[in-house]
């Protein structure tokens, strides 16, 4: 059960997140924002122009979105499991 749940959580908060991610980007920022410039640029101008989404491949669309993540996984490695988490889970932290 506590599998499930913690994957029924984890589910919700990563839709949650993409989504208050996608809201942020397109409404705040510009190409000049540090860490995030490019990923604002490729979300508003999809809203102006989607089509371009068609034109490019994954990897290409995915790229900006990547570089961006990559510090938070960065910070996540190096903080390791979180204490309490880790020994429900059976790992030694």
């Amino acid at each position: 059960a506590s599998a499930g749940a913690s994957v029924a959580v984890s589910v919700l908060f990563a839709d949650f997140f993409t989504g208050v991610f996608h809201w942020a980007v397109d409404n705040y920022g510009n190409k000049d924002t540090p860490v995030f410039g490019a990923v604002i640029e490729a979300f508003q101008v999809h809203h102006e122009k989607p089509w371009t989404l068609t034109y490019r491949p994954f990897a290409t669309n995915a790229f900006a979105i990547s570089l961006s993540v990559m510090p938070l996984l960065v910070v996540a490695t190096a903080l390791g499991p979180v204490a309490n988490g880790a020994s429900e889970l059976g790992i030694s932290a």
